[in-house]
């Protein structure tokens, strides 16, 4: 005699994947399959329908532990959090207790929230407190979910008038929490600390993410110390960096003339209706314009370091008035380079090669 055994089927299966609030992950829903890829603190939920009536169902994980479903007739419900990765299969019951045979086993893809990372873009090195006991500073964060806050840590390392600090202090900065990745800007002011001459405060700049699940992950800078400079100092600095940057002008500046001239010439020489440029020209119109573009750049670094130096001393009275009459000097003469005339010239050099 042949005894037929109608096992328990899983005959729909509904699958929804919440995950963690802070991430801001939209519901995934699933039809007929069980296999997960969720972030760790995600809540799974299943709803599915037997072929019968059941008087129990549970999940069972690979690593031995087990979830039980509510049952309502036919239909099943339950829901399970994903830790980590692992896998589970359905087990049904129907009334007789006879078991689904060889359930499917579905697998379970444990997604990590990722450490979020920081760069101090400004100041990258040591610096010098300015007359106005502010440091401007850059700082670039990412993460993939969001941030909860970004702290500025400092202490005071050395002074001459009273003990170092054992501690870092903390202040926050204001930070767009729900933007995974940003540039911010912040002007630490000093003030209040009442810095003395040769004082040195230390800083780092330190993110945390949102991870409200495992714990918000932080991550910090390299420390940059700030020390406060004696108006001794300040003044031999800038003798330092004017007559550096006066060196950089006059060395431009004859550059800058001995092109102009050269300008002149192959401009003139342009004049005289040539049908066809020799290779000797040709190479001198490559060589004069290869010239202007470089003089160009050293042109922006001369600026560069000149307005670099005006915002360290915030005091522009305190360049020397030759430093200021070379630097006009310089650029009356790049004016006239690059007047229309000029340019005119060298787009007709351009277009001959």
């Amino acid at each position: 005699q042949i005894k037929v055994i109608d096992r328990p089927v899983i005959r729909s299966l509904d699958v929804k994947v919440i995950s963690p609030g802070y991430a801001n992950i939209p519901l995934i829903e699933q039809k007929d399959n069980g296999n997960v890829s969720a972030l760790v603190g995600s809540n799974i939920q299943i709803s599915l329908l037997s072929n019968k009536e059941l008087k129990s169902a549970h999940i069972e994980f690979e690593d031995s532990t087990k979830t039980d479903l509510t049952i309502q007739s036919n239909l099943v419900k339950g829901s399970f959090k994903i830790r980590k990765d692992n896998s589970y299969i359905i087990v049904l019951s129907d009334l007789g207790d006879n078991k689904n045979l060889q359930p499917v086993r579905y697998y379970i893809k444990a997604l990590y929230d990722s450490n979020p990372e920081i760069e101090l873009v400004y100041p990258t090195e040591n610096i010098n407190l300015g007359n106005d006991n502010r440091v401007p500073m850059e700082v670039k964060v990412n993460d993939d979910y969001g941030f909860t806050r970004l702290n500025l840590n400092y202490k005071l390392t050395s002074s001459r008038y009273e003990p170092a600090q054992e501690k870092f202090s903390s202040v926050e900065i204001a930070i767009d929490k729900k933007v995974k990745e940003q540039i911010v800007d912040h002007v630490w002011n000093l003030t209040k600390l009442n810095p003395a001459v040769s004082d040195v405060y230390s800083f780092y700049v330190e993110i945390f993410d949102n991870d409200n699940v495992s714990g918000p992950k932080s991550a910090r800078t390299q420390i940059i110390n700030v020390r406060v400079p004696s108006l001794d100092e300040i003044l031999a600095q800038v003798d330092e960096t004017q007559e550096n940057i006066q060196d950089e002008m006059q060395k431009t500046l004859q550059d800058a003339e001995e092109l102009k001239k050269e300008l002149e010439k192959i401009d003139k020489d342009l004049k005289q209706d040539k049908q066809e440029l020799t290779w000797e020209e040709k190479e001198k119109i490559e060589q004069a314009l290869d010239k202007f573009e470089k003089l160009q750049e050293k042109m922006e670094s001369v600026n560069e370091n000149l307005k670099q130096m005006q915002n360290e001393l915030q005091q522009n009275q305190l360049l020397s008035e030759e430093t200021l009459e070379k630097y006009m000097e310089l650029q009356k003469l790049m004016d006239e380079m690059t007047s229309n005339k000029i340019k005119k010239a060298m787009q007709q050099m351009q277009d001959m090669l």
